[in-house]
Formats: C-alpha cells, structure tokens, sequence
C-alpha cells in the first residue's frame, strides 16, 4: 500500500461520510417535521423537545457549508498564490494548518449530526415506552 492509496481511501470515507451527515440531517428533519404537534394561527408548533434535535441538525448543516466554504477560499487563494509564482517541476507542498479549520468544521458537523440523533431516538424511545 502506497501513501497515494492512503491518501485516497481517506479522501473517500471522508467524502462519503461528509454525504452521509448531509443526507441524515434532512432525513432527521423530516422525521421532526413528521412528528410536529399541530398548527396554530402563529405557526407549526413542534414538542420543545424536538426543538433540540432540529437545531443540532440546522447546525450541522451550517458546518457542512462552512467546511466546504472555508476549504473552496483557502484551496483557492493557496492555488492562486502557487500560479503567480516560477515553479521547477517539482511537488508543491501545502503548509500543514490549512486544513485544520476543515477539520474543524468536518467533525463538528459529524458530531452535532451523530447528537441530533441521539436526542431525535431518546425521544421517540420514550413515546414508545409512553404509549
């Protein structure tokens, strides 16, 4: 196995995972919507307690577009800056902290999906055993 095959199966089970947290914070949502009390004149009204879980999810999402922002700027003023330089044929490195803040942000969004979750089943564990 090669550093280039590491590489690439990081860069696939990251990117699968990154589509995954996506896909699994609307489908948390949509649960949450499934489940919403009533309507009223003011609104939809939702248990408080579904709140928490739809909030962890709107976060999680607001990271995944962070991650991915963040890395388009940074990726792009990192390639921009290489272009108006002379390069020999030589391998470009990056410095290392560039991808620090992407991460953050990937396993930020990861982990207030995984939380969304787990608020979303404890909750409905408990209308199970209350019903």
């Amino acid at each position: 196995m090669t550093i280039e095959t590491l590489k690439e199966d990081y860069d696939l089970f990251t990117g699968k995972l990154s589509e995954l947290a996506r896909s699994l914070n609307f489908a948390g949502i949509a649960v949450i919507w499934i489940l919403r009390i009533g309507t009223e004149d003011s609104g939809i009204v939702f248990s408080p307690v579904l709140l928490w879980p739809l909030g962890l999810f709107v976060f999680s999402l607001t990271l995944d577009f962070l991650h991915y922002a963040y890395a388009s700027i940074a990726w792009g003023i990192f390639y921009r800056l290489q272009d108006t330089k002379e390069h020999t044929p030589r391998e470009i490195r990056a410095p290392r902290w560039i991808n620090w803040p992407t991460l953050v942000f990937f396993w930020a969004k990861c982990a207030f999906c995984a939380s969304g979750f787990i608020v979303l089943l404890k909750y409905i564990a408990a209308q199970i055993v209350h019903s």
